[in-house]
């Protein structure tokens, strides 16, 4: 029998939370857009309404959630990358997150524990936007999808039967004027040592929403090799950006605008004694990774774009003995990237590969923007088999995805 007194005390909670339902819709997004992906997903346990608006596929609420993100002085990327369990007998393969806090040396590793064995080890992340992330096959004429983790919808894209049946992903980016999200990849006849000319290969993209891939014009005469091996596709003012070689042996940076579609030159600065070099975004402008014989990691960085006096080094860092020659990577100019190295040698990950050439990792700032929303078709889409962003968030919300 509960006693009178004790029904007066939870009266103000009570109370607080009918004041929330009576929260006007536009207010109560305001108020949720300002919060970190992780907390929102706390947050469906508030309330049917707080679970409706962050759940729903609200477009409008998801774009403005992710925006707010973005523009926080306090956002920094997450790491993403895939390691396959040697431990396990199977294909299976995980997705992991490095989240880094405020504080400079703070590190979170998420185990993102979905099976992945739609994908298995032969897959790769090819990039991401917006918080959405592309997934190709290692092996060039594999398939390929987009996906969101934290939504866990999945679009596998199409494949023709054509001609050209060796198949690279080369790049996925977000397209500001038309709102549309494009994945370009090259075709060739053959297979890449045997390409021999410009007629046996070329771009197309393809815009989700959509039923097929287009051909892209005017493609820069480049090394086609190159351009089939090259995977440091960077999105950087509105386009996407790739290593390339002119007939004339010299390097060059290709750049496709997502909008207009169309190829353009980025001037590329000289370097001396580097052992590879690779692309990548940092704030907002084109950045070069120059990965010397001395095991030193030399940042460069465009302050104006397409301004070739404006490549400026930025700074050097150390990288580890494992750190593989082909592992792309995101560093960061505030002593973050030997923190980052202690959490990628984090135990859990020791029954892990980590000198694979497919390990790869990149920036990723996860978010609610939904596939469905973007096809505008349910029909077509999948969903990953069972996914957890956290397991503490997830055991308490696993009622959010059913």
């Amino acid at each position: 029998m509960v006693k009178r007194g004790a029904s007066k005390e939870e009266e103000p909670q009570h109370e607080s939370s009918s004041n929330i339902q009576i929260l006007p819709q536009d207010i109560m997004m305001d108020i949720l857009s300002r919060l970190p992906i992780y907390s929102l997903l706390q947050c469906t346990l508030v309330s049917k309404a707080w679970r409706d608006t962050i759940r729903c596929n609200n477009s409008i609420f998801a774009t403005m959630q992710h925006n707010r993100t973005m523009e926080s002085e306090n956002t920094t990327p997450s790491l993403m990358f895939f390691l396959d369990d040697l431990e396990k007998e199977d294909d299976c393969t995980n997705l992991y997150l490095i989240q880094r806090g405020e504080v400079r040396e703070h590190r979170k590793l998420i185990v993102m524990d979905a099976q992945f064995t739609c994908f298995n080890r032969f897959f790769r992340i090819m990039g991401a936007c917006n918080g959405l992330v592309c997934f190709s096959a290692y092996a060039i004429g594999g398939p390929a999808f987009v996906s969101n983790p934290i939504t866990r919808e999945c679009l596998m894209l199409p494949s023709e039967e054509s001609l050209y049946k060796y198949a690279c992903i080369s790049g996925f980016g977000f397209a500001l004027a038309k709102k549309e999200y494009k994945v370009v990849r090259m075709v060739s006849k053959w297979p890449m040592e045997r390409i021999q000319d410009d007629d046996s290969w070329k771009a197309e993209i393809f815009t989700i929403g959509t039923n097929a891939w287009r051909q892209l014009k005017n493609v820069p005469a480049s090394n086609a090799a190159l351009l089939f091996r090259d995977f440091s596709d960077v999105l950087v003012n509105g386009s996407l950006h790739w290593f390339g070689r002119h007939p004339s042996r010299s390097l060059l940076i290709f750049s496709l605008d997502m909008d207009r579609e169309e190829f353009g030159v980025v001037p590329a600065p000289k370097f001396r004694s580097v052992c590879i070099i690779q692309l990548m975004a940092w704030k907002g402008s084109l950045t070069l990774v120059c990965k010397s014989r001395d095991r030193t990691l030399q940042i460069w960085v465009m302050k104006k774009y397409k301004v070739k006096r404006s490549w400026t080094k930025q700074f050097n860092v150390r990288w580890a003995s494992w750190f593989h020659n082909r592992s792309n990577y995101w560093p960061f100019d505030d002593g973050s990237f030997e923190a980052d190295l202690k959490v990628i040698e984090h135990p859990r990950l020791r029954g892990h590969s980590l000198k694979e050439e497919n390990f790869r990792v990149i920036a990723h700032v996860p978010s609610l923007i939904s596939l469905k929303t973007i096809m505008g078709k349910e029909e077509r889409m999948g969903v990953f088999p069972r996914l957890s962003v956290d397991e503490k968030i997830y055991n308490r919300n696993k009622k959010f995805w059913e």
